[in-house]
């Protein structure tokens, strides 16, 4: 924690780690990206970009959201996206 009391960007980085790998090991999912072939970027944001990807193994077709983790930190937008990633994990 920084003087202020507040939560360095480091810790929020390792914070936002744990949880990913935390829901991971709870939802059984070790996928990676390179389980994945890019076909082409479908949207662009402030936080990242979206691109269309098949899986190589079933050629299923996914959305694939890749966020700017240092740019979501910097707007204090960890608790939002968390909670986005937690939606999207248990729909599927």
């Amino acid at each position: 924690m920084n003087h202020q009391g507040q939560k360095t960007d480091e810790e929020i980085k390792q914070e936002y780690e744990d949880i990913v790998v935390e829901q991971q090991k709870r939802t059984g999912s070790n996928v990676t990206k390179k389980d994945f072939e890019m076909i082409t970027v479908i949207g662009k944001g402030s936080y990242g970009k979206v691109i269309l990807v098949k899986k190589k193994d079933t050629g299923q077709l996914y959305a694939f959201k890749v966020l700017k983790k240092a740019e979501i930190i910097r707007r204090n937008q960890v608790e939002h996206t968390m909670t986005e990633r937690r939606i999207l994990v248990s729909t599927t």
